[in-house]
């Protein structure tokens, strides 16, 4: 709430403004902007933006906070103010704690030189994570170093900043790993696995591994998703694990929220375990079970429980260790094997756009390429055949 509504002002040939207000700690904060290419009108206009933005809830701060105390009310309002998912606030947190605040925390945000920026990338490269106590990779600095860009972005559109000294910083270079999947072959030999032992998640597994499924898509997929008379599956849930806590959100982008085709033998092992849920509802006296990725006892299967067990069977079934996120990939590679369209097997992965799909399933190209020409030719061919039958019937 401000404490008046600002004035305009002219000093030297520069019109600007000047108001006050207090922010929710109940601070009093001073704003003066003014620039020598506003006329009257724009500072006016600038002034009511500066003023909507306050009334919105924004703590505009000033260029003398230290970074610790601009990123701290930036992260509280950016958690309130935009439509980020838990996981996203929850990792700047993290960003903003354990690895920025404690090495250039204390400098004033108006003081932030690239030098301090270098130096803050180049201590992070020779840093360890601070649970997994390896080196930090590439990605993760980068990722670091993302949160601190994109505050200090909102810096300069709050007009506390006049430019974002981030700009230019070279950051290590990240490639894709190589991807390491199983092939047909090692998929068929863990789903025949599966159900020859009636493994529980043994539906839950055929999506991942034949239609791609995320690990948060698996535990948040619902039997109201699940239509046994189209056969398909609408994905409209992640379900997540933010710090220790697990949360249920909508999926990252609007790709995300799909309806797909599911094959005749996924549909069965769903519907097995369905069945499974229902005898046991029954016999506890409950209704049956909204999730479809329950435990055997009824209660949501924790995400790391889906990753446990599917490196146990994996093992027991003697194939080679992998993430459970690489069942998508295998999914994905094999889709793209086979010949399917990219932007088939990009929606049905729930990609934004299928130069994602592309960037990181190009070595499954190659494959897809030879099956589509040998099909090609081979049809022109049969129709070559079926031209040179017809010609010679009407020649005799």
């Amino acid at each position: 709430m401000t404490n008046n509504r600002g004035t305009i002002t002219k000093r030297n040939d520069s019109w600007g403004y000047a108001f006050s207000y207090t922010n929710e700690s109940g601070k009093r904060r001073w704003v003066r902007k003014s620039d020598k290419r506003w006329n009257r009108k724009d500072a006016q206009q600038a002034m009511t933006e500066a003023l909507a933005r306050v009334d919105a809830g924004h703590d505009l701060g000033s260029a003398n906070q230290t970074l610790a105390s601009y990123l701290n009310t930036w992260i509280n309002q950016t958690g309130s103010v935009k439509d980020l998912k838990p996981g996203t606030i929850h990792q700047h947190h993290v960003n903003i704690d354990s690895y920025i605040v404690p090495r250039i925390g204390n400098l004033k945000i108006s003081a932030l030189k690239p030098i301090h920026l270098r130096e803050l990338v180049r201590d992070l490269q020779a840093s360890v994570g601070t649970k997994s106590k390896k080196i930090l990779s590439p990605k993760t600095v980068r990722n670091i170093f993302s949160t601190l860009s994109c505050a200090l972005n909102d810096a300069v559109r709050s007009e506390i900043l006049v430019r974002n000294p981030c700009t230019g910083i070279s950051l290590p270079k990240w490639e894709r790993p190589e991807l390491r999947t199983w092939d047909g072959e090692d998929v068929a030999k863990f789903i025949h696995y599966t159900e020859s032992i009636d493994e529980w998640f043994a539906g839950l597994y055929r999506l991942a591994l034949i239609h791609g499924l995320r690990r948060g898509e698996l535990a948040g997929l619902r039997w109201s998703d699940v239509n046994f008379e189209t056969a398909t599956i609408t994905i409209e849930k992640n379900r997540v694990l933010v710090g220790s806590d697990q949360v249920t959100q909508s999926p990252k982008t609007s790709s995300g929220r799909r309806t797909i085709a599911i094959d005749s033998g996924t549909l069965d092992a769903l519907n097995r375990l369905k069945n499974r849920q229902l005898a046991l509802s029954m016999e506890l006296g409950v209704p049956l079970f909204d999730l479809v990725g329950t435990r055997a006892d009824g209660r949501p299967v924790h995400p790391d429980r889906l990753l446990d067990r599917y490196r146990s069977l994996s093992a027991e079934a003697g194939l080679p260790k992998t993430r459970l996120h690489d069942a998508r990939h295998a999914a994905a590679t094999m889709m793209l094997s086979m010949g399917s369209p990219l932007h088939v097997v990009s929606a049905h992965l729930g990609h934004s756009k299928p130069s994602i799909t592309l960037d990181i399933y190009a070595h499954a190209l190659p494959k897809a390429d030879r099956l589509t020409a040998d099909a090609l030719g081979s049809a022109i061919d049969a129709l070559i055949s079926q031209t040179e039958i017809g010609s010679n019937i009407r020649n005799s």
